[in-house]
């Protein structure tokens, strides 16, 4: 299996105070997601996480 990429999941949430009520926030909701889906990869904060999510691909081939 070749890893394509490796997304800390849950992480990064601890950064952003009163994380569910924005997240139900509909003014707010795209912001919070977008600054989730810029930082789950990142790979200075990844190690934050307590789970993960892999995502690979069988080589070619085989």
């Amino acid at each position: 299996m070749e890893l394509r990429v490796l997304v800390g999941a849950n992480g990064n949430v601890k950064l952003l105070p009163g994380f569910a009520q924005r997240l139900e926030d509909a003014g707010q909701h795209d912001h919070v997601l977008s600054v989730l889906r810029l930082t789950e990869t990142e790979p200075s904060i990844i190690g934050m996480s307590q789970n993960f999510v892999a995502v690979a691909q069988a080589p070619a081939g085989e």
